[in-house]
């Protein structure tokens, strides 16, 4: 009910003037920490102008989910460029919630900025999963610029327990080090975790690995689980648009599998 309201007071912010902001103000400090998430989204309708500043101070409300809607609002509409407004957004990086904290470490990945690398490289060993991962993950976008700090998170997050940061891992560090890479992403696709058995999949078709076609085909063979192999035929059909003919194989792998597999499937190869 709360929250229809805030959404109901809303309505007009898109005509906002002096006595809606005054309201919508209001909202911002009301006990209720729902009413206070809810306005912050609700400001996006009206005037950038009125809701930026309030943005940014609800990145210092004491709920974490209060933070974490600011934050994204922000990471959609504020013009980063401004070196001052950069260096403040990553000031955010030290929030005590993991959701603010992945959040800010995404935008900044989006920057491709090396003068953040290091903090994307602080964030490397965070101890959240995610932040980590997303941190591997812009820090893998600067490919074969990425300086020596970087490549150590590389080395050191091959065996990390989160499957996202560790596929990120290994395709930010296959340009300098491709066969300690690829044989931690064989021992990824083989694990007894589905999850992990999923990154690496994905990973392969990041990498497009001359014998990746073969080694995916026949994993799809063996596998049982619908997540891993569908990750699987996906990857595939992006070693397709780079003209790989494996049509036939696929064809066949699939048949096999439901030989040998014949519970319900909606595995297709398409």
């Amino acid at each position: 009910k709360l929250v229809t309201g805030v959404q109901t007071c809303a309505l007009p912010i898109s005509r906002s003037g002096p006595k809606v902001e005054t309201l919508l103000q209001g909202l911002l400090h009301s006990p209720e920490a729902v009413v206070r998430a809810e306005t912050v989204r609700q400001l996006e309708k009206g005037n950038l102008n009125f809701a930026i500043p309030q943005w940014w101070a609800a990145t210092e409300d004491e709920n974490g989910w209060v933070r974490f809607v600011a934050v994204g609002m922000l990471r959609r509409h504020l013009n980063l460029w401004n070196p001052e407004e950069k260096n403040k957004f990553t000031l955010l990086m030290k929030d005590s919630d993991e959701r603010v904290r992945a959040t800010v470490v995404s935008k900044i990945g989006e920057w491709r900025d090396t003068a953040f690398e290091n903090h994307l490289v602080e964030a490397c060993s965070d101890t959240d999963a995610r932040v980590r991962a997303n941190a591997l993950d812009a820090l893998k976008l600067f490919g074969e610029t990425v300086g020596e700090s970087a490549k150590q998170c590389f080395e050191l997050a091959l065996k990390d327990s989160s499957n996202r940061a560790r596929a990120n891992a290994v395709v930010g560090l296959y340009p300098f080090s491709p066969e300690k890479s690829k044989q931690v992403l064989l021992e990824m696709l083989e694990d007894k975790n589905n999850l992990m058995r999923t990154s690496a999949a994905w990973a392969f078709g990041r990498l497009l690995l001359s014998d990746g076609v073969d080694i995916l085909l026949e994993k799809l063979v063996s596998e049982k689980n619908e997540l891993v192999a569908s990750q699987i035929i996906m990857t595939l059909g992006l070693f397709s648009q780079f003209n790989v003919p494996f049509g036939i194989q696929l064809e066949k792998s699939l048949q096999l599998k439901k030989e040998i597999y014949p519970q319900k499937t909606e595995l297709k190869a398409a």
